[in-house]
């Protein structure tokens, strides 16, 4: 059941950067207000779900969906698949609840988000080697 103190009701979600959630950690949140939700349950375990502002159901992206990869596509294929999967015989329409994604969690992300810092901080560290050369030299 939608609740009506929510803006939008279960067809909107507000900026996620503006809900009071981590945001150095990669998210799922949906409309919604039950925790014991079987689909955020079931495919967000071992996150546990939770509730903001009343009307979000939020959980971090556990790293299985991830499988050493930082593609994102593929993590929410792959979550969403799941949430469907699970919902699939209820009365639940998947298309009715919004759902949005934060990816902010690098290290988190598995090899691939690590590499990629790796290198950039390897990329700042030769452009500063260059430049003391070039001074230098």
């Amino acid at each position: 059941m939608a609740n009506s103190s929510c803006p939008g009701g279960n067809s909107a979600l507000p900026s996620i950067v503006t809900l009071p959630i981590p945001q150095n950690i990669n998210v799922m949140v949906r409309t919604g207000t039950n925790t014991s939700n079987l689909a955020m349950s079931t495919c967000c375990a071992p996150s546990r779900v939770q509730i903001v502002d009343g009307c979000y159901l939020w959980c971090e992206v556990p790293r299985r969906y991830f499988n050493g990869s930082s593609n994102r596509d593929n993590v929410m294929f792959e979550m969403g698949a799941c949430i469907r999967a699970t919902n699939s015989g209820s009365n639940i329409t998947n298309d009715s609840v919004i759902t949005g994604w934060q990816f902010n969690a690098g290290a988190r992300a598995g090899p691939a988000g690590m590499a990629k810092q790796i290198g950039l901080w390897n990329f700042a560290v030769m452009q500063c080697c260059l430049r003391v050369s070039e001074r230098t030299g």
